[in-house]
Parts: C-alpha cells; structure tokens; sequence
C-alpha cells in the first residue's frame, strides 16, 4: 500500500508546477488513465524488493518533496480556483480531497499492515 501511495503522490510531485503553468497533460498521466490497475501493479511491483522500512522512507521523501513543490507554488496558487480545467475547486481542496482522501482511503490497509510487523 506504501508502494502504491508513494507511487501517486510522486506523480502529482511532478506534474502539479506543470499543470499550474497553464501545461496540458503530461505524458506519464496519459499512461496512467490507459490502464490505471496494470500501471498501480507495475509500480507496487518495483518497489517489492524494498523492506518496509525503506518503503517507508521512500513514501517520506516523497511527501517532502511534495510539501517542496506546495511551499514553492505559494499561498495564491494554493488558493486559486480552477487552477486546471479537470478540477473546479482550489488547490488547496485538491490536496485535501484527492491526496488525503486517497490516503483515507487506504488508511485501514496501512494500518492493519503495520500492526501485523
């Protein structure tokens, strides 16, 4: 679950300061909605070697640097409605919504997970 959360937040990493300069779709999106289960299993896959811990890590240095991007962007872009045509709300609401309600939704898998450790 790690795998597939780290997987995500990576990809909003590194289209969000491209979607928020005006940019169309990036590539690795156009990949992804072609057939999101074969690539959610393809990234889970590559990330089996690493122990939970090093996936752990990993899922940490990538909320960083997504916390990067967001203190890069600024309040007002935070702020903006509509900042690409896909999403009506906020930025702001964007990563409340789809990031943390993505990570809500695989809240009881990463737990019961950790408690069998």
């Amino acid at each position: 679950m790690l795998a597939h959360l780290t997987s995500w937040e990576s990809v909003v990493t590194h289209f969000l300061p491209e979607r928020l300069a005006g940019g169309i779709r990036p590539e690795t999106l156009s990949v992804i909605a072609a057939d999101e289960d074969a690539w959610n299993a393809q990234q889970v896959a590559s990330r089996e070697r690493l122990t939970p811990k090093e996936q752990l890590d990993e899922f940490e240095q990538t909320r960083q640097a997504l916390f990067q991007v967001l203190s890069h962007v600024g309040e007002e872009a935070l702020n903006r409605q509509h900042p690409w045509p896909e999403w009506e709300g906020t930025l702001a609401t964007y990563m409340l919504e789809e990031i943390g309600g993505h990570e809500r939704e695989h809240r009881k898998a990463v737990l019961a997970a950790a408690e069998r450790r």
